[in-house]
């Protein structure tokens, strides 16, 4: 008996086709999506804000620029931290405080606030460049 024959060939070759193709159950691609979709559980994050308030001032400085000033008034024990948001141009950046000797100054990355003690307020960016000067509280 000849193992190799042409006819022993195409029925072994289709003999294999039909036992690798009924190990695995026929899962269509949409199948696939679905299933994986339902594993993922849904997750709801709350942001809850506590005894904070908030006071907005605007300052008038030099070539009639506008600056706000909006603080926000922390009464919790666990950000002990003041922080200021500063608009101006339509951009608003959050600072945060930081120690001087002479008024009150709030920083990022990006800009600095100096509130001086004779009033006056001056806004500029991380190159030391004036954005605001000679800002007047209205």
């Amino acid at each position: 008996m000849n193992l190799f024959r042409k006819q022993h060939k195409l029925i072994g070759l289709i003999a294999v086709t039909i036992l690798a193709g009924a190990c695995t159950p026929a899962v269509t691609p949409v199948e696939q999506i679905h299933q994986v979709q339902r594993g993922k559980e849904l997750t709801q994050t709350v942001t809850t804000q506590i005894g904070q308030a908030s006071e907005v001032v605007i300052y008038r400085c030099k070539n009639d620029k506008k600056v706000e000033v909006e603080r926000q008034n922390n009464t919790s024990n666990f950000t002990k931290k003041e922080m200021v948001t500063i608009s101006f141009q339509g951009i608003s950046h959050q600072l945060s405080a930081v120690v001087t000797k002479n008024g009150k100054k709030y920083t990022n990355i990006r800009w600095t606030w100096h509130e001086t003690r004779d009033g006056k307020a001056f806004l500029y960016n991380n190159t030391k460049k004036t954005l605001a000067a000679n800002c007047v509280k209205q």
